[in-house]
């Protein structure tokens, strides 16, 4: 799915996501495990939890790059 996400929950190691805007995303759920590119930067994404409101998903679950962070992350999805 492509779509824009908006950051609205973080902890202490995904604090520089937080509040962020990134118009050009996408989100790829071929196993337990997704992949999610925020402005071309691929993360990992183990997905906790997803409420579906009225414009958008939202969605919580632990985030990692490929660099050295694993954090919790909560995010708005709206879908293109």
């Amino acid at each position: 799915m492509k779509g824009s996400i908006k950051i609205v929950g973080t902890n202490e190691t995904t604090k520089h996501l937080r509040n962020k805007l990134f118009e050009k995303s996408s989100l790829i759920s071929e196993s337990i495990v997704s992949t999610l590119y925020l402005n071309e930067k691929k993360y990992i994404l183990d997905i906790k939890e997803t409420h579906f409101r009225k414009d958008h998903l939202l969605i919580a679950g632990m985030i990692s790059d490929d660099e050295a962070f694993v954090g919790n992350v909560a995010f708005e999805f709206y879908i293109q």
